[in-house]
């Protein structure tokens, strides 16, 4: 069974065989889509982006939010969900320069279940992690209705129950697979020019990415965390993101730079079916 509906600013595309879960997953997807989007002025995200006030909040936002805050503090800013306010702007086409205090995890204030921002202006954008927490929250409801064949598609953020093939989008040219990475029971998620490069802000420069990287993707058991990864590695040079991958090998990575080599991690290598003669692998 098939069924897409448009959340989180994407078509999101779900394919398993069990009615009834397909329901309750449609219901958490748009549940999640109201409760997360910067672009619905009713939002729990927007309640608290125009208010000065705490913010009483739902367990799932609650919980995405200091998540996301965890994951600001391993990249050191790298990932920031604070970067609404230029979100909004860039999306409008205003070129107003951001304050630079209103773009800090630090400056997120979290009271029990309630939730302020420190200064006025600050919005939050949970776009870089929502699709991969929303997977996650999908695939325990499969795996607890013992459904183990499936693939879940949020907008490129790929969760496969199942051996299959998944094909790494060619970043020079949308309508190219460059290849495919043989997976079993894993998430895909990647961020590359003609995936989600074009709105990826960097943290720490207050501007959309410009790196020397053209695609990262991320191999993992944990779709929110590979989504986190992709977006924060995405923003970095190649050398910083290398750096930092020799940490977090608990996941797997391919990254592509601007000289058309592909850069892939010693365990997945093998899984790995290079169609585009054009780039080289080399091994991370």
């Amino acid at each position: 069974m098939e069924r897409s509906i448009y959340a989180f600013g994407t078509i999101c595309a779900l394919s398993f065989n069990n009615n009834i879960i397909m329901e309750e997953v449609i219901i958490l997807l748009n549940d999640l889509d109201n409760k997360f989007s910067l672009f619905k002025d009713f939002s729990a995200i927007n309640m608290v982006n125009n208010s000065n006030s705490f913010i009483e909040m739902d367990g799932y936002t609650l919980e995405i939010i200091k998540e996301s805050i965890k994951y600001s503090k391993i990249t050191k800013g790298y990932f920031d969900i604070t970067v609404g306010s230029l979100s909004i702007s860039l999306k409008n086409n205003i070129q107003n320069k951001i304050d630079k205090k209103l773009i800090n995890y630090k400056n997120i204030i979290i009271k029990k279940n309630k939730i302020k921002l420190k200064y006025k202006g600050m919005k939050l954008d949970l776009g870089g992690i929502a699709k991969g927490y929303a997977t996650d929250l999908i695939i325990d409801i499969l795996n607890k209705n013992n459904i183990n064949d499936g693939i879940i598609d949020l907008g490129g953020n790929i969760y496969v129950l199942g051996h299959y093939k998944v094909g790494i989008q060619d970043p020079l040219n949308k309508k190219n697979i460059i290849g495919f990475i043989d997976i079993n029971n894993k998430s895909v998620v990647t961020s590359g020019l003609y995936e989600r490069g074009s709105h990826i802000i960097d943290p720490i420069k207050k501007d959309i990415s410009k790196t020397d990287l053209i695609s990262v993707s991320v191999i993992g058991t944990s779709s929110k965390e590979c989504e986190f990864f992709s977006t924060a590695l995405f923003t970095m040079k190649e050398k910083k993101a290398l750096k930092f991958i020799k940490k977090y090998l608990n996941n797997d990575y391919i990254l592509i730079n601007n000289k058309k080599e592909i850069l892939i991690t010693k365990n997945i290598i093998s899984k790995f079916s290079l169609l585009n003669s054009n780039y080289t692998i080399k091994e991370i």
